[in-house]
């Protein structure tokens, strides 16, 4: 959904997959982000799904 608004605003984006550890520390969760091209020109990654129910040490936009 968060690809599909950023396209439907003109602004180039994609999933991309892979796995993250940061819900679990033990698991290796697989796992959808965002990347897009932020008004600059350079490449950002955002995780729609991380919300303030999750305690991960990072902001979700951008994913470092």
């Amino acid at each position: 959904m968060h690809c599909s608004l950023l396209r439907a605003t003109g602004t180039p984006a994609r999933i991309r997959c892979g796995f993250v550890t940061y819900f679990d520390e033990d698991f290796h969760a697989d796992h959808w982000i965002t990347e897009y091209l932020a008004p600059d020109g350079s490449p950002r990654l955002a995780d729609p799904q991380v919300h303030h129910g999750y305690d991960v040490p990072f902001d979700p936009v951008p994913v470092p």
